[in-house]
């Protein structure tokens, strides 16, 4: 229960969930919406369930007449908020959009951002935005962001004109250069395959000279902006032996995020595609000498040989590149660098004279045939009907999200799939009514190493309980221990269908250990026992 001393009021309550089965902290960015019932924005505090003040920062406000097309308070996410609110802006901002001297007679739209500390696992929490109450703890100053540096107590990063930063690893004294440049290439290939075009130099962002603005000064979030333009043949030439003559403009911004707290330098790049032809890659040389590369893979870690195998014999010879799926990292003995990316699977490491690795990931693959049989890299054979598809040159703005993770010692033990599953899961927010909100738990479920992921999380059939799914990353057995908010009335080994094998032994009411074999899936049944 809350505290009775805590006075509830109306939409003023933000619920912010965890999906993850871990206790996390995390900044939070919300659009929020005050009725006009004349706040004062000075005295605007914002409290959790104890009631005890939490700093948060207002990075914008607007005062808005109740303009009846979506009901804000609903999104989940901030960035659907703020975009939905801005092409309102844009249709009806001569309508809707009024002075903030009118703030008692319409609501007030606050974009707000605070650090979310001690997030239940698989569970939520509550915060609530109203005037007065004890006074609220100063804004600390986590994160600067000035001119073309961004740093917190971990990292610090700088970008140079050319689009190039550099990245210092404050906690293990590491400093990583020239991250970030784009590679252009020709690509004479398929949807199948990347075909080389024989004597093709490749183009590099490294010639750009771009301006630099600061998004977020701080002291939560820095964010630096680095626009230019990235000049390219427009298509190969008629009989595909060559690129074009002729050259546009594609325009190419680069945004680094650096969150207060965060051990990763977070990364979007957007592209407008005009040209065809071609493959575009990031690449983030790492300065560390290694001969294998580890990638997240299908309920497994791959850890792969830089050393290339082919044969002259084989129907198709082995590109450069190596699937992933969430990241793939480098490391020494020391420690690694580890690249995260959504929605991008093909990544290559490239080592310099030196042994020194270069991640390079595929960004952008502009091809107009599902096959062809006329470029080398795969014998001059097709692989599929060639049939002409002009979408596969993907022309038009496309945006990659990806992050970057120093680590030390080993990538499992260090947690880059746990880092990793945080980066891609944001955090869903929903502001209501308080005096209907529950009150936070101590959440659903807990306990898992950083040796083990979670695929699966959902209730049984009946309704009455969890079924969940395991798998061991590595390759030795590991004993993980579960904990639930709920007594456990039976735990069940199951098969891929679901199925009951075995019983657990159950180790205590709300506590379940379990073994897991390398490389296993092991899926679980947990049965909530009734409540007396």
């Amino acid at each position: 229960m809350l505290r009775a001393s805590f006075p509830l009021e109306p939409d003023d309550a933000i619920l912010v969930v965890n999906s993850l089965p871990e206790k996390r902290s995390a900044l939070v960015e919300r659009l929020v919406v005050l009725q006009p019932l004349g706040y004062d924005l000075d005295c605007l505090q914002l409290f959790d369930e104890s009631g005890s003040a939490i700093p948060y920062q207002i990075l914008d406000r607007w005062t808005v007449e109740r303009f009846w097309g979506v009901d804000y308070r609903a999104e989940l996410f901030a960035e659907d908020q703020l975009e939905k609110f801005a092409v309102y802006r844009q249709r009806f901002g001569d309508r809707i959009l009024k002075d903030d001297s009118q703030a008692g007679e319409h609501d007030t739209f606050l974009h707000i951002l605070f650090y979310a500390e001690d997030l239940p696992p698989v569970g939520h929490k509550l915060f609530f935005l109203r005037e007065g109450g004890e006074t609220g703890k100063p804004l600390e100053i986590h994160v600067r962001a000035q001119k073309n540096r961004i740093e917190n107590e971990l990292l610090e990063v700088e970008i140079q004109p050319s689009g190039l930063f550099d990245l210092f690893d404050k906690v293990n004294d590491r400093r990583y250069e020239g991250l970030g440049f784009l590679e252009n290439v020709a690509d004479i290939g398929d949807e199948y395959d990347f075909g080389t075009l024989p004597d093709d130099e490749a183009l590099s962002s490294t010639e750009i000279l771009g301006e630099i603005s600061v998004e977020n000064q701080g002291p939560l979030r820095g964010r630096l902006l680095w626009k230019g333009s990235f000049k390219l043949p427009r298509s190969l030439s008629a009989d595909r032996k060559s690129r074009s003559d002729e050259f546009v403009d594609c325009p190419l911004s680069i945004s680094l995020t650096l969150d207060a707290h965060s051990p990763r330098l977070d990364m979007e790049i957007e592209f407008e595609n005009l040209a065809e032809d071609h493959r575009l890659r990031a690449i983030f040389p790492t300065g560390i000498v290694s001969d294998s590369l580890v990638s997240d893979g299908q309920f497994m870690l791959n850890r792969r040989s830089l050393d290339h195998v082919t044969n002259a014999d084989w129907a198709q010879p082995p590109t450069d590149a190596f699937p992933q799926q969430e990241f793939s990292w480098v490391n020494d003995h020391d420690g690694g660098l580890a690249l995260l990316a959504q929605g991008l699977p093909e990544l290559s490491a490239r080592r310099n004279s030196a042994g020194e690795v270069s991640l390079e990931i595929t960004l952008l693959r502009a091809v107009g045939w599902l096959s062809r049989d006329d470029f080398a890299d795969r014998k001059c054979s097709n692989a599929g009907p060639t049939l002409y598809t002009p979408d596969a040159q993907c022309l038009g703005t496309h945006r990659f999200q990806l992050s970057l993770l120093p680590f030390q010692g080993d990538g499992v033990a260090a947690g880059v799939k746990d880092e990793s599953a945080r980066w891609r899961t944001p955090l869903p927010c929903r502001q209501g009514v308080a005096a209907l909100a529950k009150p936070s738990s101590k959440g659903l479920i807990s306990g898992l190493s950083s040796r083990v992921g979670l695929s699966s999380l959902r209730t049984n059939s009946q309704g009455n309980g969890l079924l969940l799914r395991l798998y061991n990353l590595g390759d030795e057995s590991l004993e993980e221990t579960l904990h639930t908010e709920f007594d456990i009335e039976e735990a069940w080994k199951c098969n891929l269908l679901e199925e009951r094998q075995e019983m657990y032994l159950i180790s205590g009411p709300r506590e379940l250990t379990v073994s897991v074999e390398p490389h296993e899936i092991l899926s679980i049944e947990l049965m909530r026992r009734p409540q007396s």
